[in-house]
C-alpha cells in the first residue's frame, strides 16, 4: 500500500490488465520457463487475472508462434487479463547479462 491509500499497481481502484515475463532463449531452449510461468502465476493472482488450467500449454504455444530464429534472444511472455497469450522478441546484445542457465 501507497501512502495515499492506493495498492500498488492499481490506478483509479482498477487492477492493471497484465502479467509477463522476459526469458532467454538458446535456440528453441526457454531458461527457466516453469520459474518464469510460476511467478507470473503468482502476479495474476494478485492482479485478479484468472490463471488457466492449460497456462503452460497456451504459453508454449504463444512461445513456439514466436521463436526468435537468433541463436540468442530475450523473449517476452505476457498474458492479458482477457486471457490472451502474446510473446515478443527481441536479439540479445552485449548489454544484456542475463544466464541460460
Amino acid at each position: 500500500m501507497e501512502p495515499s491509500g492506493v495498492r500498488v499497481g492499481e490506478t483509479d481502484g482498477v487492477p492493471q490488465e497484465l502479467v509477463f515475463t522476459t526469458m532467454r532463449t538458446e535456440g528453441w531452449r526457454v531458461a527457466h520457463l516453469d520459474a518464469h510461468l510460476g511467478r507470473m502465476r503468482e502476479h495474476a493472482g494478485r492482479l485478479g487475472i484468472a490463471w488457466p488450467e492449460d497456462a503452460r500449454a497456451k504459453a508454449g504455444a504463444a512461445l513456439v508462434s514466436n521463436m526468435p530464429t537468433d541463436l540468442n534472444s530475450l523473449i517476452q511472455l505476457s498474458l492479458t487479463a482477457a486471457g490472451v497469450w502474446a510473446a515478443e522478441s527481441r536479439p540479445l546484445t552485449e548489454d544484456d547479462e542475463v544466464a541460460l542457465t
